[in-house]
């Protein structure tokens, strides 16, 4: 499996590599849709022409006995940029990521709590513009 993940990360590296006088950029980012649920996100990305690689952290700790809402959120990101010609980190991209969380969320007299971290892997799309 390691194996496999160092050939996935030197495949998405090769545009790159190929053009050694290509242009890295790099952005702070947030996740707006976690802001509105009150789990503040940042997020930083950096990438040349089709690919970029994003990590981003996400935390709430709020509430007292009765309610409560604590969500602690880490991912990775390597992304594939479907029109880089864009300007950088604009337009769609086709991804695989991993991620690892805890919560512990309670809105009355039931709530959810996991036991250690809770970790995922997937593939991801999605569609990025300034604001």
């Amino acid at each position: 499996m390691k194996k496999a993940i160092q050939i996935l990360l030197i495949l998405l590296l090769l545009p790159c590599l190929a053009r050694a006088h290509d242009r890295w950029t790099g952005a702070l980012r947030t996740d707006m849709a976690s802001d509105l649920l009150l789990t503040p996100s940042l997020g930083a990305e950096a990438g040349c022409r089709h690919v970029s690689f994003a990590a981003e952290w996400a935390f709430a700790h709020w509430g007292g006995d009765s309610r409560c809402w604590r969500v602690s959120l880490g991912e990775f990101e390597a992304r594939y940029w479907l029109h880089p010609e864009a300007s950088a980190s604009t337009g769609h991209h086709l991804g695989i990521f991993a991620m690892a969380m805890s919560y512990d969320i309670k809105l009355g007299k039931i709530g959810r709590q996991n036991n250690g971290p809770t970790w995922g892997v997937g593939i991801s799309y999605g569609y990025s513009f300034p604001i």
